[in-house]
């Protein structure tokens, strides 16, 4: 099957600033989802959504930018902690240097939505969570495999494509 965009790249990208903001190594920096043993509290999770709103003025989706929002979410048994690594991650995820690192890697952070907690009350008494969404923009692009109408040949038939060839 054909990758259209590299979700894994985009992951580790944010990955590595959340790394380089916070100091945790990175095994304590893991995708939600991981079907492993959980790292040591604190350790933080990376849950991309994998919505995708386009670009309404797209017209080929293998040339399309797109938004999508991933939730960062922050684990630990003391409470105070999650709340204060959340709160900082979210403050610096806002400032100039971020932004322009992830630029350069090809995410654009629009925004940083709802910083809360997110302790449900079906959780371990001891596992506090705290998290916030970020808002990104991204850019799908890949190699086309459809045929289009300049790569069609028929000779019962004559088309042309848009260029007029």
């Amino acid at each position: 099957m054909i990758q259209t965009f590299d979700w894994d790249g985009m992951i580790a990208v944010l990955q590595q600033e959340i790394m380089s903001i916070t100091g945790l190594p990175a095994a304590k920096i893991i995708t939600d989802g991981y079907s492993g043993n959980k790292p040591a509290y604190p350790f933080i999770t990376v849950s991309p959504q994998y919505n995708t709103v386009r670009d309404r003025w797209a017209h080929s989706p293998s040339d399309e930018s797109f938004e999508t929002t991933v939730s960062i979410t922050v684990h630990s048994n003391i409470k105070s902690q999650a709340g204060r690594v959340m709160d900082n991650l979210q403050a610096v995820l806002r400032e100039y240097t971020p932004h322009h690192d992830l630029s350069a890697k090809g995410i654009i952070l629009l925004d940083v939505l709802d910083p809360t907690n997110r302790t449900s009350l079906g959780t371990i008494v001891s596992d506090y969570q705290f998290g916030f969404d970020l808002q990104l923009r991204l850019q799908r692009d890949f190699k086309n495999t459809t045929p289009m109408f300049s790569d069609y040949d028929d000779p019962s038939h004559s088309l042309t494509n848009e260029e007029g060839n």
